[in-house]
């Protein structure tokens, strides 16, 4: 379970009352962390998602301003206020 893997259980017949309810505890710990684990990544993905969306219209109405404005120096320094968000995204995807 130390390395990530809350699949494992202990399947293990005791005849000491305290030890098995030892394993119950860890086995029903394993299964909350595999939950918790599988939250996190749900979250995880779905923030990335929702920011994307936002990110890529705004950089793309910046493009625009860009383009319009025959690309002057303020249009391009709020170019990279999308950039940098749009660098960002991809950091989360490992959390996934």
């Amino acid at each position: 379970m130390s390395d990530g893997d809350y699949n494992a259980r202990i399947d293990a017949k005791i005849n000491t009352r305290e030890l098995e309810d030892l394993i119950g505890s860890v086995s029903h710990l394993a299964q909350s962390l595999s939950h918790q684990e599988s939250l996190r990544k749900r979250l995880t993905a779905d923030v990335a998602h929702e920011l994307r969306t936002p990110i890529t219209s705004v950089q793309t109405h910046l493009e625009a301003i860009i383009t319009a404005h025959d690309g002057k120096v303020e249009a391009e320094s709020e170019m990279g206020i999308g950039s940098r968000f749009a660098v960002m995204l991809p950091i989360l995807y490992p959390y996934t």
